[in-house]
């Protein structure tokens, strides 16, 4: 009896975090989707800083609706 209450002492807040954990990744996953940025093709030039947000980091040009860089993550 004892073993199987330990096992769900265990198993309840593993799978609880596991659910959050899903949640918090689908909702990052579609927030990617919704704002997914363009790259430029081979023998194009790069967007213009005047586009968008400038990461001071990587000077990749962002959607001005993006709080992280699009490149490295960076806060804009």
């Amino acid at each position: 009896m004892f073993g199987q209450l330990w096992l769900f002492a265990l198993a309840a807040p593993l799978l609880a975090g596991l659910a959050i954990g899903l949640y918090v990744l689908r909702n990052i996953v579609r927030d990617a989707a919704e704002h997914e940025p363009t790259h430029p093709k081979a023998g194009e030039k790069p967007p213009q800083e005047s586009s968008g947000n400038v990461c001071s980091n990587c000077k990749t040009a962002n959607d001005p609706t993006f709080e992280y860089c699009c490149e490295c993550a960076t806060k804009l």
